[in-house]
């Protein structure tokens, strides 16, 4: 190896950008038991001082609900918000399943936010092989989201398939899937401000 001058006095370093991490599905079963802990636990990090007005509207909003059998959700702006903390992926998979059934979605690791009101997940599907289907139908949607490198995109398109299915991880969003199947969607009341609502701000 030999290196080489560059032929500029002030080089600036190139960045590749690439998609954020997914959020585990665990991970955000973990904040949704900070959000109804009482009282706030001690958490091994520090937390931002933007967050804490934000996790304390949170945690007011939370407070008491039965998380076990009820999905909270909320309207904000004319438009539904429905807390699953769900994580990344199984959220995705939602939105994609409720975008085929004709509903306007938006996702994250912890919502979904939709412009018509569902009623009921009562319909979700459960069998994995269904839930692959969904996610092959956009196969190349879930491929940009993810942080694959130049090798990926030289695979046999099954074999591009077959490693996608692997981290989207669908016996974990057959399993949030059937969890939801069996809640009431309930609202709460007590709305956050516009500038503390993540996807108001992108949409």
């Amino acid at each position: 190896m030999k290196t080489v001058p560059l032929a500029v006095n002030d080089p600036n370093f190139i960045n590749y950008f690439t998609n954020p991490a997914p959020t585990p599905w665990e991970v955000m079963q973990k904040a949704q038991a900070v959000m109804v802990s009482q009282p706030f636990p001690s958490l091994p990090v520090m937390i931002e001082g933007r967050l804490g007005p934000v996790m304390a509207s949170l945690r007011q909003k939370f407070k008491g609900f039965d998380f076990e059998h009820s999905l909270p959700y909320e309207r904000v702006a004319g438009r539904y918000c429905y807390y699953t903390f769900g994580g990344t992926w199984p959220n995705k998979v939602l939105g994609q399943y409720l975008n085929d059934l004709g509903y306007t979605v938006q996702a994250d690791c912890w919502q979904i936010i939709t412009r018509e009101p569902i009623n009921s997940f009562a319909e979700l599907p459960t069998d994995i092989q269904a839930i692959e289907r969904i996610v092959l139908r956009n196969f190349k949607s879930y491929a940009a989201q993810m942080q694959f490198s130049n090798h990926f995109y030289r695979l046999p398109e099954d074999l591009q398939k077959r490693e996608l299915i692997s981290l989207v991880n669908l016996p974990r969003v057959v399993q949030f899937f059937s969890e939801l199947k069996e809640k009431s969607c309930r609202e709460v009341a007590q709305q956050i401000g516009e500038a503390e609502y993540p996807l108001s701000q992108r949409a």
